[in-house]
């Protein structure tokens, strides 16, 4: 997975918890984790859209990805992927940094 992932910036939606796993996961297995940064489509979301829920589901239902496995990893990876895409065009951001300051939102470090 991380050949995969090299250096490029992690999102995930509710990525605090993510973050959280996989630092649980990487002390039980007595692994360490790459410096990474991560961003989290869901406080982006909270600062871009006005929704009665900020899931995952029914964010990508209001940018019109209506239909995806949700709990599925491959779908909501996706569908996480669209609306950082449908939030970046909605601020006029050119990329993740742009979309970030937009949304007064910072990297994080995932070992921080």
């Amino acid at each position: 997975m991380l050949a995969f992932i090299g250096s490029d910036t992690l999102i995930a939606h509710n990525a605090p918890f993510d973050m959280g796993v996989l630092r649980a996961t990487a002390a039980h297995i007595n692994s360490p984790l790459p410096q990474l940064t991560y961003a989290c489509s869901l406080a982006i979301s909270r600062k871009t859209y006005n929704l009665e829920s900020y899931r995952l589901n029914a964010v990508a239902y209001a940018i019109g990805h209506e239909e995806f496995d949700h709990h599925d990893a491959l779908a909501d990876s996706d569908a996480c992927a669209r609306i950082i895409i449908h939030a970046a065009d909605r601020h006029g951001a050119e990329d993740l940094g742009e979309l970030l300051k937009a949304t007064k939102q910072v990297l994080k470090p995932l070992l921080g």
